[in-house]
């Protein structure tokens, strides 16, 4: 009996082992002394009433009351660290690696890289690796963020947006023309010109785009050096994606119009052709659409169905959801996983054609393909072999690229949008300053006095527009603060694994410098549970630590009493204390910071300037004041309404076209 029951408890032993190491890690963590909000469940801890947080303000609340430095209940009551401190901040970014062999450093704790993973970064991409992987994978793909590079990828960005943009004209029902004459005989690139009749028979007279060249895209639907794959079997055993809310709908106030949904499709696109020469042509062409907006006689390509699949199979707030990250057994029982399965499938298939066919290109020493995965192949094959990434590591940087090219920008220019309608003045005073630079670029380039676009065919003046723009300063202050206050990604979070445990250095809540008088110092460190004053954290190996990037973004202490508004105009004189925040971007956390700072940032913020110069020069958004829109977070920050939950995610804005200023 005894060697019947041995086995059984041997294996009941190893399932619950990570159970048990974790209840005494807890009991004995440095973390029990500290301050913060009381523990209402013992199994759930605050986690159930932190899955709601961007819409309750919990964070700022608990600062307020317990300082930067506080505790919060996780799994079975297990202490973690939340900080809005800067300088603690600034420690554990800082010690994303190793700086010594041994030393143990501060990184994703696994069941968020397992999280990342499975949604489409794979659990080699840069996302997810950590240690010298990590430090090798952001070498290589460094020269495909340059500066320069993004410059030869801008055509694209340009492309999208005017499509979008006349696509909204066309939705939004507006029958004026500002890019040419109603009698303008010709239309390139895809929409109709006056006079053209439409796939309905009606002869179209909302406003188009002049022809558009692009060189290294030769106006072509399909370019042929842009890869597309056939259906294949995988393709047929993917199950249709959850219906999405309609994409327009007729209201008594006009044409309310999903800006997201439009907004994610062209950023699709643009990832898609510039990541890896990739045509996804999710984002219609006006001709496309029917009078409701529906597009005909198109489908999604095989590899934007895989990847709404996976992201439409969002997780819900579940306590299988928690078990999960401690028991990894119980993860094979997830939901949806035979679909996720299937549509991982057809982005490997897809992803190691598209591999296997830029690593052949770059064998050529003429290949002159500009899009990311091309750049990332050349510069694998110039590293030394023991330092090259592997197939599998190539694979999963496409997943990462999509999923952070794409779906954090079209959040980031929703929230946008929305903190603009929110902001009426603020959005004229916008356009006002993006017509001016339209006008003094038409008075030096003749051919834009009309609006015409066109003329980005000519890399040079493509350039001095985009350098116009890239120092437009209500522009930039309006995306600074956009990104300051809905930042894509909310919050992160790190594990210690310093051997011995760590001091993490802070200079307290308050800060050591007041936020609005720079001479006045206030007194560093926070209280602990007993009322002492510390000036370091003590957290042990496998502590867990939490980052709440949109709290420190938000902070009362570090930018004053209106911190939570949208307000532009305070980058015209930022409060001194925010200095401290060790941010790769304009003092927030938003992009984060160090190592792992986002590598993307720089084509993040330049695909962003180049679609509200199109969009909002030539159009006025606004929104139905009754409409209340709140955050749902699943890795990125989405927006849907609070009325309507079953619709899901969701940004409804009504739109018109506003006269061109004088050129």
């Amino acid at each position: 009996m005894f060697l019947i029951l041995l086995p059984i408890f041997g294996l009941f032993l190893h399932l619950i082992w990570p159970f048990l190491t974790l209840l005494v890690r807890q009991h004995v963590s440095p973390l029990r002394r500290l301050r913060g909000p009381p523990n209402p469940s013992f199994f759930l801890g605050n986690l159930m009433e932190m899955h709601d947080q961007e819409n309750t303000d919990l964070i700022a609340r608990w600062e307020k009351e317990y300082g930067s430095v506080f505790t919060y209940r996780g799994f079975v009551g297990g202490c973690r660290l939340m900080i809005t401190d800067p300088v603690a901040i600034a420690h554990i970014l800082a010690h994303a690696a190793e700086t010594r062999p041994g030393e143990g450093a501060y990184e994703k704790p696994d069941f968020v890289r397992d999280s990342l993973a499975t949604m489409a970064a794979g659990h080699e991409g840069l996302v997810t690796v950590e240690g010298e992987q990590h430090k090798r994978q952001r070498k290589i793909l460094t020269p495909a963020f340059s500066s320069s590079h993004m410059k030869s990828l801008t055509p694209i960005f340009w492309e999208k947006a005017i499509q979008l943009r006349d696509v909204f004209l066309f939705l939004s029902q507006d029958q004026t023309s500002f890019t040419s004459p109603p009698t303008s005989p010709t239309f390139s690139s895809g929409t109709y010109s006056s006079g053209a009749a439409s796939p309905t028979g009606d002869t179209p007279d909302y406003p188009v785009s002049q022809p558009f060249h692009i060189p290294f895209l030769r106006q072509r639907r399909v370019p042929k050096n842009i890869h597309t794959v056939p259906s294949s079997p995988v393709e047929s055993s993917l199950p249709t994606p959850p219906t999405s809310p309609p994409a327009i709908s007729q209201t008594s106030r006009g044409m309310r119009i999903d800006v997201l949904s439009y907004l994610s499709r062209a950023t699709l696109d643009v990832i898609g052709l510039s990541g890896f020469g990739y045509n996804f042509d999710s984002l219609p062409h006006p001709e496309e659409l029917d009078a409701s907006g529906k597009r005909e006689g198109k489908k999604d390509s095989e590899l934007a169905k895989a990847f709404s699949v996976i992201f439409s199979s969002a997780r819900k707030f579940r306590a299988m959801t928690i078990l999960q990250v401690w028991f990894p057994f119980l993860r094979r029982f997830r939901r949806n996983s035979a679909t996720m399965d299937a549509a991982r499938a057809s982005m490997e298939k897809i992803g190691l054609q598209l591999i296997e066919e830029r690593t052949s290109k770059a064998a050529d020493k003429d290949d002159s393909s500009k899009d990311l995965l091309s750049l990332l192949i050349r510069s694998n094959t110039a590293e030394q072999p023991s330092h090259r990434m592997t197939v599998q590591e190539i694979l999963c940087q496409v997943g990462t690229f999509i999923a952070a090219g794409h779906e954090t920008t079209s959040n980031a220019l929703s929230w946008t949008l929305y903190a603009l309608v929110q902001n009426p003045d603020k959005q004229r005073r916008l356009r006002e300053e993006l017509q001016a630079v339209h006008a003094e670029f038409a008075s030096s380039f003749s051919q834009l006095a009309t609006g015409d676009l066109a003329v980005l065919n000519d890399d040079a003046m493509r350039e001095t527009l985009e350098s116009a723009i890239s120092k437009a300063p209500y522009l930039d202050a309006v995306i600074r603060e956009a990104l300051r206050i809905h930042a894509p990604v909310t919050s992160t979070m790190r594990v210690c694994l310093k051997e011995g445990g760590d001091e993490i250095p802070v200079t307290g809540s308050w800060g050591t410098v007041d936020s609005s008088n720079e001479n006045k110092k206030s007194p560093g460190g926070y209280l602990d549970k007993n009322g002492v004053l510390r000036d370091t954290i003590r957290v042990n190996k496998w502590d867990i630590i939490t980052i709440p990037i949109q709290a420190v973004n938000k902070s009362v202490a570090l930018w004053g009493e209106d911190a939570a508004l949208f307000r532009p105009e305070r980058w015209e004189n930022v409060p001194p204390a925010v200095k401290s925040i060790s941010g790769i971007y304009s003092n927030t956390l938003s992009f984060l910071g160090g190592s792992r700072s986002c590598i993307g940032y720089k084509f993040a913020l330049t695909e962003m300037k180049i679609f509200l110069y199109v969009l909002l020069k030539d159009m006025e958004f606004f929104i139905d004041p009754s409409m209340v829109i709140e955050k749902k977070v699943n890795v990125v920050t989405r927006p849907f309404v609070k009325s309507e939950p079953q619709l899901g995610n969701q940004m409804p804005l009504y739109m018109r076209r506003v006269p061109r200023g004088p050129s």
